[in-house]
Parts: C-alpha cells; structure tokens; sequence
C-alpha cells in the first residue's frame, strides 16, 4: 500500500463528486492510528454544512468501496478544514493576509520551533509573521516551515 498513490486516486475519484456538489478538495490525509483512516477535508467559500459532508461521505465510499482504493480495512471521515486549518503553501499564506497562524519550523528561530503572528507578508522564499504578543515581525525562510495552521482568535 503506497500512501501516496492511494492519495492521487482518492482525489481523481473525489474531485467530480465534489465539483457536482459545488464542493473543493481541500486536503487528503491517510494516516494509521490504532486503525487506517482515510480523511478527506472539503471546502467551499462560506464553509461546508454537516449535510455536505453526509452526501460526499455516502458518494465516496461506494466508489471506494467498489475500486477498493485502500486495500485494508479502513474508516472514512469526510470533514470541513475547520477553523484552525491547515495552511498548505505560499498561496495560502498569501490569500490568509492579516490573519493569525502558528508555524512551526524544522530548526530554531530566534531560540524556538513554534512562531505565532499575522501574516503580514508571503513569497516563495519566505514568509513574515508580525508577532502576537511583541508585535515583531519575524522573517521566516519557507523552506523551515515544518507546518503552519491558522489560529482561530476567540474574543
């Protein structure tokens, strides 16, 4: 079982499901935690209800059911990206402008892996977090950025 050959065909047999419900592919993940899980994140501008994630969910697990894409027992969970989501690259940070993200880096920065700031800036070399709690902005090279998520800030 190649994770990642299982990715590509998931998203090839999802992508029309998706499109006819006017639904995005957000992101894919297959992961093996006490039992394989298959999760498929959807999206679309003004967010995915409960009963989109239903309808894909039923759609997609009988063509994967018939395909037998994953090739072991498996549980499927279709969901939205949620608040705190994940940002997959440049274009994101660049869309997610103003907003607040924590990044964590593959080495240390100024004495720490794990940055939280706004996005004040975004290029293909690298990012620029203005910090929450000192209010600096903090050059980030995108080749350190391990993982990076928006933060949802409750008032």
């Amino acid at each position: 079982m190649e994770k990642e050959h299982i990715i590509a065909t998931v998203t090839t047999l999802a992508e029309p499901i998706l499109a006819d419900r006017g639904l995005e592919l957000f992101d894919i993940e297959l992961i093996n935690a006490s039992g394989w899980y298959l999760r498929v994140y959807i999206d679309r501008p003004g967010g995915v209800t409960l009963d989109d994630c239903e309808g894909v969910s039923v759609e997609l697990s009988n063509i994967l059911d018939v395909e037998d894409v994953v090739g072991v027992r498996y549980n499927l969970e279709v969901s939205s990206p949620g608040i705190n989501r994940k940002i997959r690259g440049v274009a994101d940070f660049q869309s997610h402008l103003g907003k607040l993200a924590r990044v964590k880096l593959s080495e240390p920065l100024l004495n720490t892996k794990l940055h939280m700031g706004y996005i004040e800036y975004a290029s293909a070399e690298h990012i620029i977090l203005k910090e929450r709690d000192r209010g600096i902005p903090i050059e980030i090279p995108v080749t350190q950025i391990e993982k990076a998520n928006l933060e949802y800030e409750w008032e």
